[in-house]
């Protein structure tokens, strides 16, 4: 008896070529976003948080959170969620929710 997933390639023929330029807008665009730093400041840190480390951050806590809180809600939802809260920050920049208390550079 053979088995029927031994005669499928994986990936697909030709699925990575065919899609490789998407790929590379996602990469350019995830790197840009990364890049953009926060208006946060830290105590002891001469440097601002970009929002690639935010959103890192964020990820690994509302893990957490889950796990102790809201076992129901869906993993996958809370994590691209969590992912994609600041996209819209790559087009208008660091939007700052307490403006007065930002620290100028």
């Amino acid at each position: 008896m053979e088995d029927h997933m031994s005669s499928r390639k994986f990936p697909p023929e030709n699925a990575l070529s065919k899609n490789f330029g998407k790929l590379l807008k996602v990469n350019r665009f995830a790197n840009e976003f990364k890049a953009i730093e926060r208006l946060i400041w830290y105590k002891g840190v001469d440097r601002r948080e970009c929002n690639g480390e935010h959103t890192f951050q964020l990820m690994f806590e509302v893990w957490f959170l889950r796990e102790l809180i809201a076992p129901h809600l869906s993993f996958e939802k809370i994590i691209k969620y969590a992912m994609v809260h600041d996209f819209p920050e790559k087009g208008a920049g660091e939007t700052p929710a307490c403006p007065r208390q930002v620290r100028s550079a």
